[in-house]
């Protein structure tokens, strides 16, 4: 049942193939839109999920069955799900996550921990970026966190498009509306990795995120430290 809901829900960038001049990966790759996305990778894209947070440096205790539900928790959440595959054989290589409202998605104490420096929670959150082992550090990670960037970028800008029709609106008919803030801005975009995570804090602070602290988190299982990063602006996409 999952699996013929997967392209109900799905929702990700509206491109399928990134011209090579702005697809900086070392492989030629795929970033496959929903239309394009074959039910059958669902259980390939899970594996990856899995064997990317059970490697290293995560060491968590994900299975497919458990990989699977989280997949279906990002669908009630409305998610950005992007997917990356050999452009040659098909094989998927990487998936991307993104939630449009990441309140959900963290605890009272991890809402307050965000709320003390400034970020409001129900920013656009990148949940997860894996890539399999063979295709790391040829910047396919760089390219599915862009994608999600992107998705952030469009949806403010959506948010914003209709705020202000809709401010126009009231006041054509002499609705007292409050002032929109600068909705192309946004909330902008939050994340969290663990400190040891070197090649996706290099990504982030490659696209200018900026750390904002460090707090234990639990995640598949297992307790650690994470780096929470934000972006406060989207006006440079």
């Amino acid at each position: 049942m999952f699996v013929n809901a997967y392209c109900a829900w799905v929702r990700v960038v509206a491109i399928s193939l990134l011209e090579p001049m702005h697809n900086a990966s070392k492989v030629r790759t795929n970033f496959v839109t929903a239309a394009q996305f074959p039910e059958p990778l669902l259980p390939e894209c899970a594996s990856v999920y899995m064997a990317c947070f059970n490697g290293e440096p995560w060491n968590e205790a994900w299975t497919i069955a458990s990989a699977l539900e989280r997949f279906s928790e990002a669908e009630k959440q409305g998610a950005d799900f992007i997917c990356a595959c050999e452009a040659e054989t098909g094989k998927v290589i990487g998936i991307a996550i993104g939630v449009p409202n990441g309140a959900p998605c963290f605890n009272e104490d991890s809402r307050a921990f965000l709320e003390e420096r400034n970020v409001p929670a129900n920013a656009y959150y990148i949940a997860d970026v894996a890539v399999v082992q063979s295709a790391r550090g040829q910047h396919v990670g760089l390219e599915l966190t862009k994608c999600l960037v992107s998705c952030a970028f469009k949806r403010q800008r959506e948010i914003g498009r209709r705020g202000y029709e809709a401010q126009a609106e009231g006041c054509l008919y002499g609705a007292q509306l409050p002032l929109l803030p600068n909705l192309i801005q946004g909330d902008g975009i939050i994340s969290r990795t663990l400190p040891t995570n070197d090649a996706m804090l290099a990504i982030f602070h490659n696209l200018k995120f900026r750390d904002i602290g460090v707090r234990p988190e639990e995640t598949g299982g297992k307790v650690s430290d994470r780096v929470y990063l934000h972006h406060p602006t989207l006006l440079d996409w």
